[in-house]
Order: C-alpha cells, then sequence, then structure tokens
C-alpha cells in the first residue's frame, strides 16, 4: 500500500484510543519520516535525523510526567507560578538497542534521570518460540519512580508486553510507566494496550500496519543496524544443534550470555552483567506471531 505521511492517523482507529499520543503530522515531522524511511539514507544522517526525531518524541513524552507547582521570581521582580520536575524520580528504561536512541537523548534533556536496560531477542532459530528475556537491570527504587519505556519501532509489541511485565514484576504500577517510541503499528498499540490498558504512549508516527513478515510497514528497515552502524554485518544465530548453553564466563566471572542475546560485532553500551534473569516464553496474544519488535534481527 501506497501511503504518504498524512495519511497514517486516518489509517490507524487505535490513536484515539485511551493513553495514546501522537506527534502531529505536519511538514517538519514528516520530512524527518521521509529521510529516515528513505532506503538511501547513509547512517551519518540517519543518526543525525533519528536524533532531532527522538528530541521531538520525548518532549512529548515529557508533558506526561509528574510535575509540581513551583513560583520564581523573575529578573524584573515578578513572581512567576511554573512548574519543576524532579529528574531523579525518573528511570529511563531502554529495551535494547533501538531504545538506546532515546534513552541518550533523553539523559542529554535530564542527565540526572536513573537509568535501566532490558535486553529481549529472538531465542535461536525457531522464531515460533518467540523472543525471550535475556537481561533485565534496573533501580532497586523503580516502583518509586516514573518510568519511561523506550523502543524505536514497535511492530507486534510482543517485546514491549514482555518488558512491561519486568517491570510488573518489579512492582511498577501501570500509571506510572509512560511507553515512547518514534514508530508503532496499530496492531502493536492494540496488543500492548490489551495487555496493559493504564500506562501511556507517546508514538512519533503510526505506521499503515504489518507486512507478511509482522515488521512494521512502511517502517524504518533494520533500526539497530541503521542508527549503529552495523547493516553490512549478518545476525549470527546458532542452529538448534550448536545452541546448548554456554559454561564459559565472562570478565567479572558470569555465565555467558545465549549466542542470540548478544552476537552484533557492535554493542550499543556495555552491560554490567551482575544481575541477569533466566529465560522466560513470550506471551502469546491474539493471532500476531511473536518477533523481535524493533526490527532489529
Amino acid at each position: 500500500m501506497l501511503c504518504s505521511g498524512r495519511d497514517y492517523r486516518s489509517l490507524c482507529p487505535y490513536t484515539r484510543a485511551t493513553g495514546v499520543s501522537v506527534l502531529p503530522q505536519n511538514n517538519s515531522v514528516v520530512a524527518l519520516q521521509t529521510v529516515l524511511r528513505d532506503a538511501q539514507t547513509d547512517t551519518e544522517e540517519f543518526v543525525f535525523h533519528t536524533d532531532r526525531f527522538c528530541q521531538m518524541v520525548l518532549a512529548e513524552t515529557l508533558h506526561h510526567l509528574p510535575y509540581r507547582a513551583l513560583t520564581v521570581q523573575t529578573p524584573t521582580d515578578t513572581p512567576f507560578v511554573g512548574v519543576d520536575l524532579d529528574p531523579s524520580r525518573i528511570c529511563a528504561v531502554s529495551i535494547v538497542r533501538g531504545g538506546d536512541a532515546l534513552k541518550n537523548q533523553l539523559l542529554e534533556m535530564m542527565p540526572e534521570s536513573v537509568v535501566g536496560e532490558i535486553i529481549i531477542a529472538q531465542s535461536g532459530s525457531d522464531k515460533a518460540i518467540g523472543p525471550r528475556l535475556y537481561y533485565c537491570k534496573l533501580p532497586k527504587n523503580v516502583h518509586k519512580t516514573t518510568v519511561i519505556v523506550m523502543d524505536a519501532v514497535i511492530s507486534t509489541g510482543n517485546n514491549v508486553v514482555m518488558a512491561l511485565q519486568a517491570l510488573k514484576d518489579h512492582h511498577v504500577q501501570q500509571r506510572n510507566i509512560v511507553l515512547s517510541c518514534l514508530i508503532a503499528s496499530p496492531q502493536g498499540l492494540r496488543v500492548i494496550k490489551r495487555s496493559f490498558p493504564d500506562i501511556r504512549i507517546v508514538c512519533g508516527a503510526i505506521d499503515a500496519g504489518l507486512d507478511g513478515n509482522m515488521f512494521s510497514s512502511p517502517g524504518l528497515g533494520a533500526f539497530g543496524d541503521r542508527y549503529f552502524g552495523t547493516d553490512d554485518y549478518e545476525f549470527e544465530a546458532k542452529s538448534e544443534e550448536s545452541s546448548a548453553p554456554s559454561t564459559s564466563s565472562g570478565g567479572n566471572g558470569v555465565p555467558a550470555q545465549s549466542p542470540t542475546s548478544l552476537t552484533r560485532r557492535q554493542s550499543s553500551s556495555a552491560f554490567d552483567l551482575s544481575t541477569q534473569l533466566p529465560e522466560i516464553e513470550a506471551p502469546v496474544i491474539g493471532n500476531l506471531r511473536p518477533r523481535n519488535d524493533n526490527n532489529d534481527q
């Protein structure tokens, strides 16, 4: 289906769902998407325009955080009644790797925010198994903060549902979660809101739907590869015959990760693997086939 940027809102009835906000699809927003969606855009240009898009999405995301009233005195000796946000009560949780693009921009805005990391990857060569949670590192007081969950592209929504379940297991209330993304499919939004109806979602744009491979379409392609410059490397997932758990240890004495969790030659950041959760099965929601949501396969 051939769609213009201005068609996306009319194609997605879920944009009117409670708790879902979408950036106005004006010329400046659509112009950014035009560069990002162009297959000919090189890595440097893709990163530059992605960072701009992230800043716009995060500006809308910050609108949904809890502010407190604050009166200040202006240089003209006049009181001004404004608001204030305590960044230490904000936790930025990135779904690696795509979410790191948003997380880095958020930390530029609020460097005092605490951060968390979640790694969810396709398990083995059998996609029917679905995505699995490989790593989760959250601050101890995460349940006392407002959590911004960040992912670049939401396709089926299953990765995000798994990340939200991890937050729920850490006693984070749905009303204290804001999901921030650049692009989302209507099917993914429906899956997420069905499982977690009380979270708030901020999207840069809504795609027309999913293609036959369960990728968001028109989409951005393999976002992680395009943003981190690893598009010339292949994802090396071991076959079932060679996918037995490794007993080797990393430099910190922790058993090495499953080969499908960190096989990219270039990683977006270094991780402290002192806290590792066991693998859990992906939830089967509706009739959507689970896959890695950020198109980073």
